[in-house]
């Protein structure tokens, strides 16, 4: 059932914005969606977040209805909270060499409230879009958040990067009377394997949750 909600949502998006983007396009070659990604630096340790202001300065919007055609549908399907009640906007923030013929296009996608970033897989010999990777995301509402970020680096020591995803849930607490805030949190790892980020066993979480903060929560 959420395959197809969000089958509906996306076909509603990518039709409000295949009209606003139609007089933009009409007439001119269309620019391919990787192109829209600018060169980024690489570094041992990257960390990818997202902030409740929704900065976005630095990156390059792209027409939706583009980005959707290039983006396999079974990809975007495991992307769980947009839906068909206000516009999507994407935008590029950059591009960088992952492992041999593969680069990752790193994505913000952001609509009302709900924001989220995520590594996409591309292949270039190929064209081809072949996996996805969500990194950041922020949701919620007044009474509580969950706030997602992720750490690109070489956890294991292979030559491969692997992520470190970190989420940490906020929410307010009445039941006793008073307004009480609470934090939970989590971690994942997922190793480079086979041209995909694979989640792996974990053997400390409380460590890794220690050595991987998150600068965007507001407190933590």
């Amino acid at each position: 059932m959420r395959s197809l909600l969000f089958f509906v949502a996306m076909f509603a998006a990518f039709f409000i914005f295949s009209c606003e983007e139609n007089s933009t396009t009409s007439g001119a070659a269309e620019k391919a969606v990787v192109d829209y990604f600018p060169a980024m630096a690489v570094t041992d340790t990257m960390l990818f977040e997202v902030f409740p202001d929704g900065d976005t300065s630095g990156t390059t919007r792209i027409p939706t209805s583009a980005f959707f055609r290039k983006m396999p549908t079974r990809l975007m399907n495991e992307i769980q909270y947009f839906d068909n009640t206000a516009p999507l906007y994407v935008y590029a923030r950059g591009r960088f060499p992952l492992a041999e013929g593969k680069e990752a296009l790193l994505a913000d996608l952001r609509q009302n409230w709900y924001q989220h970033q995520s590594l996409f897989i591309y292949d270039a010999a190929a064209d081809t879009i072949t996996a996805r990777s969500t990194v950041a995301e922020f949701y919620g509402g007044e009474g509580g958040q969950i706030t997602t970020g992720s750490y690109l680096l070489d956890l294991d020591g292979d030559g491969d990067k692997d992520l470190v995803r970190r989420e940490v849930e906020r929410w307010i607490d009445t039941s006793s009377g008073d307004a009480v805030e609470n934090f939970a949190h989590y971690v994942s790892v997922f190793h480079w394997q086979d041209g995909d980020f694979r989640e792996a066993p974990i053997a400390d979480s409380a460590a890794l949750i220690q050595a991987f903060p998150l600068k965007s929560v507001i407190s933590n």
